[in-house]
């Protein structure tokens, strides 16, 4: 069975049915209030030449004077343009009731008027009219306009208040998720230092191992709940995370770590960085001296530039304290928001992170 198609109307196709619609309306309404009510008489053909004008003067005002000039303000050029648009209706409707009108209708013309100061009179009404229509037409639009921007701006308004509610709950998963990985860090903290004593007089090898990890035990201890930490910490941790994995592989694993610039007084978000750092070596291959793994950071003015590149290998794998990136992209938009940016290339060799952070 067919059915008709019904294509919706687009809503500038809606407002130009409804202009017209409002026009016919008001032609009709006038000639018969006017045939009804008046002692005269309109004539036809007076009237289907006169209409175009006033529809002209009409939308010159609400399309080009009130925009251009009332909307900015400019209240002396306004009237100027105002003026000169009723001299050109004033003159065009001379003309249509002098040469025009009389090519289509032998009909005297049935004005109760017969001078043209009668004719200036009813022209300047005409235009006033108008002009009235036109500025009522206008502040209506305006006003209609205006709500609907507030409207907008006000589902926005919730619109983003929800969505911080949604990141400050994120981020407090994310700490939560965090602390659950610390394993107690204050009972393993003191634990380090009682083994360090003991080892030291014994094997400087492991007692640098336990020296190394109570430091990055400490900074965790410390940092965790800071908003932001200085990046000489951050950096300084880093390393020592890297120092402490070599010490376990014996200084055989491939990783080349390089600074640029200087990260002196400049803060950073704690334990973001430590989360590629560790993902490399959770993921990469570790001693490919044909692929190590890179890591570099790059500090200008006031930004930083932080990459990690490395092979990723095959079989187990090393635990992580489980932070990961979806925990750390959370975190890095909550405090960072539009000021970071994060490219991930996840190649089915290679994986490569690219942080850049206003700092």
């Amino acid at each position: 069975m067919w059915y008709p198609v019904v294509v919706p109307m687009s809503k500038r196709s809606r407002i130009v049915l409804i202009h017209i619609v409002a026009w016919v309306v008001y032609y009709v309404y006038e000639h018969v209030l006017v045939s009804l009510i008046a002692l005269y008489d309109i004539n036809l053909i007076e009237s289907i030449f006169n209409f175009p004008l006033y529809i002209a003067l009409f939308y010159s005002y609400v399309l080009v004077i009130f925009p251009a000039y009332l909307d900015q303000k400019r209240y002396v050029t306004f009237a100027v343009y105002a003026i000169l648009i009723f001299g050109i209706f004033t003159y065009l409707r001379y003309q249509v009731k002098v040469a025009v009108i009389p090519l289509f209708s032998d009909e005297e013309l049935t004005y109760p008027y017969r001078s043209m100061r009668l004719f200036l009179a009813e022209t300047i009404y005409r235009g006033g009219y108008f002009l009235i229509i036109a500025f009522g037409h206008w502040i209506a639009t305006k006003s209609v306009n205006q709500e609907k921007e507030k409207r907008r701006l006000e589902q926005q308004k919730r619109k983003n208040e929800q969505q911080l509610r949604i990141m400050e709950t994120n981020l407090k998963d994310a700490e939560i998720a965090y602390l659950k990985n610390q394993i107690n860090p204050h009972f393993l903290f003191n634990t380090l230092n009682f083994f360090y004593d003991q080892i030291n007089l014994h094997s400087e090898r492991i007692a640098e191992g336990v020296l190394l990890l109570s430091k990055i035990m400490r900074y965790a201890l410390r940092k965790s709940d800071d908003a932001k930490v200085m990046l000489e910490d951050e950096i300084e941790h880093l390393k020592n995370y890297i120092a402490i994995n070599q010490l376990r592989f014996n200084n055989q694993l491939q990783i080349h770590f390089h600074l640029d610039g200087d990260p002196a007084f400049r803060l950073i978000v704690p334990l973001v960085l430590l989360t590629f750092v560790e993902n490399c070596f959770k993921y990469g291959e570790l001693f490919d001296p044909e692929h190590p793994v890179c890591i570099s950071m790059r500090i200008t003015n006031e930004e930083l530039a932080f990459r990690t590149h490395n092979k990723k290998k095959d079989g187990p794998i090393e635990k992580s304290t489980g932070i990961g990136i979806d925990n750390t992209k959370r975190r890095l938009d909550v405090i960072y928001g539009d000021r970071y940016d994060l490219e991930i290339e996840d190649l089915p060799d290679f994986y490569t992170a690219t942080l850049i952070i206003s700092l």
